[in-house]
């Protein structure tokens, strides 16, 4: 077991690109669902059913991460494509982290209830301010970067350029 753990970890942190968009995806997540819950009211009537806003931002960090993996390749690429992709793997990884924050409460209803939520960011003003702004900072964050790996000849070009 700890020999597959360290393998999946070498082969995270070998891949500089998907280790940071993991990374980076996972907080836009933990500060998009804190204000989105926030904006919905959640723990503010004290009910002992609803969620405090922290955990659903913990568990939207959780999903995050794990879609900031899958969706990595998405982010970073030049041109007008690049852009769109960026833009699709923005509205992607919400779902995505809310259908996994979802089944990590209740497997079932909550993975769609959690699928479901993350688009009442789009609105809400706040929530949306944030996420647009994530979109902004992750991909411009990963594309500098490529861009100056691919200047150093660190890696090939790719078909967005």
């Amino acid at each position: 077991m700890l020999h597959e753990f360290s393998q999946a970890r070498h082969w995270l942190v070998q891949d500089k690109f998907r280790f940071i968009v993991f990374l980076e995806v996972a907080a836009a997540g933990f500060l998009v669902a804190l204000m989105l819950a926030e904006e919905l009211g959640f723990g503010q009537s004290g009910h002992d059913l609803q969620p405090s806003p922290m955990k659903i931002a913990s568990l939207a960090a959780a999903g995050g991460a794990v879609s900031g993996l899958l969706l990595s390749g998405w982010f970073g690429r030049a041109g007008i494509a690049g852009w769109g992709f960026a833009v699709l793997a923005s509205v992607l990884s919400p779902v995505l982290a809310g259908a996994i924050g979802g089944s990590l409460v209740a497997p079932g209803l909550g993975t769609v209830w959690g699928a479901i939520m993350p688009m009442l960011l789009f609105v809400h003003l706040k929530p949306f301010a944030v996420w647009l702004g994530c979109l902004f900072i992750i991909h411009l964050h990963v594309r500098h970067l490529r861009r100056r790996d691919l200047d150093q000849n660190k890696i090939g070009p790719s078909v967005f350029e």
